[in-house]
């Protein structure tokens, strides 16, 4: 159990007990995640306020100060995707997850976790407060937890003669526990004390009722206990519940349809005043006044990501961030460039904005850069190239190919929306001179005169490179990057990395080098430059390095780097990010191979990263994931530290057991702080500063120090914390040591 207070200070032997009574979620503070905030999947309400429990977060209705609020703080909730929630007398709210967390929020702003079911890998799918006592309904099965002792005290993943022991809603009715399940239902008598006292794990207990399908909910229909394959409440005497069924997403009384909506509904809830309230699985959620029956139900639009999965993401030199998806299959609405200031997250797309033109229909959404002045660009998949003019907050669109590939051209907002007009473009960057490079999708008609072009779009001039039959020719390049020495990189879809030296200005003088290494790399998904003239290449078969000096490429041993890394980004010349298929991030250190991984264990949303993108002026770097966005904090690199109060170490918790764990690093202590580790009893263990050897080699530079610590094995595993020196106006802080 971990107990997280809004605000105060917390005195210092408060703070020993909530650090030994704390778990694990301390060390998701360097972390915040968003979500696709589209899909609702429980809703409870209580007087004047409606608790939504959605794909991205809590999302909190206020009609008595008319306000609307989204929770997502990963200290309150490690997985911000809810999926059940429900309320007790006391006014508790209890909330569980898509990973298996449980919560409680009292009404005072005090926040619990428990993370039984998490560890065992329950999915939490439906909860229900019921004489003292929390009935959880899981992926795995079924589960009674005891609020006041804090775990579950009986559970079953076998439910009679199901195979499938999926539970999606969980009801009482005299004097027996009902269960919805995959196949039908199933009940228990809890008659009685038979509720605690029952073994859930016996077979025997439970009584099945197959029925063919999905059982999603239960309702009392005058004395009647039915079971539901659909989502139904009863408003008064008026039986209302869900249609599904061959795309008509519809709320119906009886057999009549009262309300239509663009997706399927999936909770139907009435409040304290007979309103409904409509939860939809891509359309947020809708509420209907029952004072004025004939008016369809409002929308309630909930603010936040709109789409699953990130395929690429750049924080912006303003502070924005940029977002590209990978486009799903019947969301064509939720799909789009996005952005997010920190606070609006805003859609562009051709339902949502002028003068963008068609996104296209191919899922992979690559190209994106920045140039001097600001100004984005995007490679659409299908839709040609977007620019925003971040100025004017105006768009464009760019035809690469233009009308008989004499030109790059501007197209009007007329031909930009006509299907007509089909292009892809999965690479941008920009060099030194200004000038643009654009990757031209490969085919034969569209490469016939280049499938790498460069332009400077203020003077309209361009020049097109390596054509269809070229010796230096490149199917796809869906990655771009311009080194220290102004050379491009190109990396292909199939494995090739073209390596092009442009003779000064490319658009009057042209290239006066190329190489191509026809190497068996997999896909070379990612290209970064640091100042020193190194290349760092993500590929399919592992990272690469290449000298644009000496013209030598090395691969980096997986030994020291998996073979599974797809992304990368440089924090300095000395310590870059990597993003990996399925084992998170990973900070690795270029003089000593040091790496330290960072995973859903730590906060990460998914350990399936897409992109990273470091903002250093802010001190985060941002992940693209396959289950939405992370931001994790990095320090004011471009600024700065002038106290301890923002330090963070990491990994935490410190494995000895891990082999990607050999030391803690300790960021954003202030210019010659140093920190002081202790025991939970107060006992000194270690002393760390830069003048005992102990700064680590690649600091930031005078802006910050960042101090390192390899605990001794002969250290007792436990809960340690430590503090900057000097104290004010540093915080203590836990640190965990694991086997």
């Amino acid at each position: 159990m971990i107990t997280i207070r809004r605000a105060g200070t917390v005195p210092f032997l408060l703070f020993v007990i909530l650090a030994f009574c704390a778990r694990d979620s301390f060390s998701f503070s360097q972390f915040a995640n968003y979500q696709s905030t589209i899909k609702v999947n429980d809703i409870v309400s209580s007087g004047l306020k409606t608790w939504v429990a959605c794909s991205g977060g809590l999302f909190v209705i206020d009609y008595g100060n008319n306000s609307y609020t989204l929770f997502n703080d990963i200290n309150h909730f490690p997985d911000v995707n809810l999926t059940a929630i429900c309320r007790d007398p006391k006014g508790n709210l209890w909330i569980g997850s898509s990973l298996g967390y449980l919560y409680k929020q009292t009404p005072d702003g005090q926040n619990f976790i428990y993370n039984s079911y998490f560890g065992a890998n329950w999915a939490i799918q439906a909860l229900l407060f019921y004489k003292n006592y929390l009935l959880v309904g899981s992926s795995a099965g079924f589960s009674l937890f005891d609020p006041n002792k804090e775990q579950a005290i009986g559970n079953t993943s076998v439910i009679d003669t199901f195979s499938n022991q999926t539970v999606f809603t969980v009801a009482v009715h005299n004097d027996s526990l009902y269960l919805g399940c995959t196949d039908g239902f199933a009940s228990a008598c809890i008659a009685g004390d038979s509720l605690t006292k029952n073994n859930y794990a016996d077979p025997s207990l439970w009584h099945s009722m197959p029925t063919g399908q999905k059982v999603a909910s239960f309702i009392d229909s005058s004395g009647m206990f039915l079971a539901r394959s659909d989502t139904a409440v009863f408003v008064g005497q008026t039986y209302y519940h869900a249609n599904n069924f061959s795309d008509t997403f519809s709320v119906k009384v009886k057999d009549s349809v009262v309300f239509t909506f663009p997706s399927a509904v999936t909770k139907l809830i009435k409040d304290d005043f007979d309103n409904l309230w409509i939860g939809t699985e891509e359309n947020y959620l809708y509420f209907w006044n029952h004072v004025n029956p004939a008016q369809v139900p409002t929308q309630v639009t909930i603010p936040g990501l709109t789409f699953d999965v990130v395929n690429r993401v750049h924080a912006a030199r303003n502070g924005t961030v940029w977002l590209e998806p990978i486009n799903q299959v019947g969301e064509p609405r939720w799909d789009g460039i996005t952005s997010f200031d920190g606070k609006i997250w805003t859609l562009y797309n051709q339902y949502t904005t002028q003068n963008i033109g068609l996104i296209g229909d191919d899922i992979f959404f690559h190209g994106m850069c920045e140039d001097k002045s600001g100004t984005m660009w995007f490679g659409a998949p299908g839709g040609c190239v977007k620019r925003y003019d971040v100025q004017n907050k105006t768009w464009a669109v760019y035809y690469l190919n233009g009308v008989n590939f004499d030109t790059i051209r501007q197209l009007s907002s007329e031909e930009a929306s006509k299907p007509g007009f089909w292009e892809k473009c999965d690479a941008i960057a920009q060099d030194s001179s200004g000038v643009l490079w654009f990757a031209n999708w490969g085919n034969k008609t569209n490469n016939i005169k280049g499938s790498l072009i460069c332009t400077d779009p203020s003077i309209k001039s361009y020049k097109r490179f390596f054509p269809y039959g070229d010796q230096y020719y490149i199917k796809d390049i869906i990655s771009l990057c311009v080194d220290s020495r102004g050379k491009i990189l190109a990396g292909g879809h199939d494995g090739e990395l073209l390596i092009a030296s442009p003779n000064g200005n490319p658009l009057q003088n042209g290239i006066d080098s190329v190489y191509l290494f026809r190497t068996d790399f997999g896909t070379v998904s990612d290209i970064c430059a640091t100042s020193n003239g190194i290349s760092w290449i993500a590929t399919g078969k592992g990272l690469y390095k290449y000298n644009s000096l000496t013209g030598i490429l090395d691969s980096i041993p997986t030994s020291k780097i998996p073979a599974t890394v797809n992304s990368v980004d440089a924090e300095s010349d000395g310590v870059l990010w990597l993003g990996t298929s399925a084992d998170g991030i990973m900070r690795y250190t270029v003089s000593d191979s040091t790496k330290t991984v960072f995973n859903m264990g730590n906060g990460l949303v998914s350990n399936a990263v897409h992109d990273l993108s470091i903002d250093k002026t802010g001190g985060y770097l941002w992940v693209a994931t396959n289950a939405g966005l992370s931001r994790m904090s990095l320090g004011h690199t471009a600024s700065a530290v002038a106290d301890n109060k923002n330090i963070v170490a990491y990994p935490n918790p410190f494995s000895r057991k891990n082999p990607n764990h050999r030391e803690i690093i300790f960021k954003h202590c202030a210019p010659g702080a140093k920190i002081n580790v202790y025991t939970l009893r107060g006992a000194l263990v270690k002393v760390l500063s830069s003048d005992a050897d102990n700064a680590y080699p690649f600091d930031t530079g005078p802006f910050e120090t960042t101090l390192r610590w390899v605990p001794s094995n002969k250290l007792v595993p436990g809960t340690y914390y430590f503090v900057g020196q000097p104290q004010q106006p540093a915080k203590t802080q836990k640190l965990l040591i694991v086997p």
